[in-house]
């Protein structure tokens, strides 16, 4: 059997070929073939790498039903998914996202559900995607900080109110967080306000309150500064050490 008459085996089997081989099949015969091939993946779908063809939504989701991955199939054999398709395939294995063009805001909420580090593979991720991200982890803060977006006064908070801490993120991209982040911050961990008067922000007393009333031995660090605090400061200092 020559190399014709094994192509040709192909078409009319919907065995599968490679794309180089398809693209240079005259258009009766990639007609035949799709025909052909479209059988074959109904019957078993891991042939959707061979098809090159539009294929209707319901086989599309099949193929990602079976194995996510095989949106790749779907998107390098020029076939474009639907939203659909694309969730259903983030919803599996979050990391397709990788692959997917313009995710609108949907597709890229059930990616960083499935797992919130996704979000680095998103450009310019909205407030809500932001969030869903960081409610799983709020250290996840970093690829958005790394993109150079600003994130809102509702992530921060959401970041911070996990792990007090984490209010460094945001400074140290020379972002002044709010009062109410700073709040929250100290709030859930005292300690936390040496990281904002390392960022020379001189804390109201409210923020001070917070932090000694959490961890007493907060009032150090704003002495330290040179900060003299007031006798209320003091005296919540004193009894939560």
């Amino acid at each position: 059997m020559n190399n014709k008459d094994l192509i040709n085996q192909y078409i009319n089997t919907g065995m599968g070929i490679p794309r180089k081989q398809y693209d240079m099949l005259s258009t009766n015969n990639k007609k035949t073939y799709l025909r052909n091939i479209e059988i074959r993946v109904k019957e078993d779908i891991s042939y959707i790498e061979y098809y090159y063809g539009e294929l209707p939504e319901d086989i599309q989701l099949a193929a990602i039903t079976e194995n996510g991955y095989n949106i790749r199939y779907i998107i390098d054999n020029g076939i474009t998914p639907s939203e659909a398709v694309q969730i259903a395939a983030v919803t599996q294995k979050g990391y397709m996202i990788e692959y997917i063009d313009n995710p609108s805001e949907q597709v890229q909420i059930a990616a960083v559900t499935e797992d919130g580090s996704m979000i680095q593979y998103i450009d310019n991720p909205s407030e809500q995607v932001q969030m869903v991200a960081v409610t799983e982890n709020g250290a996840l803060i970093k690829y958005i900080l790394e993109k150079r977006i600003t994130p809102s006064e509702r992530v921060q908070i959401a970041v911070v109110t996990q792990k007090g801490y984490m209010i460094q993120y945001t400074i140290a991209y020379g972002i002044t967080p709010s009062e109410r982040v700073q709040l929250a911050a100290v709030t859930q961990e005292g300690m936390a306000i040496e990281f904002i008067l390392a960022d020379r922000i001189t804390p109201s007393e409210r923020v001070q309150i917070a932090a000694v009333t959490q961890d007493g031995r907060a009032i150090q660090f704003i002495i330290d500064k040179g900060i003299t605090p007031s006798e209320q400061v003091k005296m919540i200092a004193n009894q939560n050490k």
